[in-house]
């Protein structure tokens, strides 16, 4: 399993099973290596509330 995320060494969740890559989701050859050779994806992205258009 891998967790992708902007803060890594923040990430609450340690597992012998469980990679944390850093990057950007914006960054989207980061976002192709960190999810590279998995069967599943799941995506927990959250943005704030705002008024302007969301781009993600």
């Amino acid at each position: 399993m891998v967790a992708f995320t902007r803060h890594p060494n923040a990430f609450p969740i340690k597992h012998a099973r469980l990679d944390v890559a850093a990057g950007e989701v914006q960054d989207s050859v980061a976002v192709a290596s960190a999810i590279d050779g998995t069967d599943a994806v799941l995506s927990t992205l959250g943005v704030l509330f705002a008024r302007t258009p969301i781009t993600v």
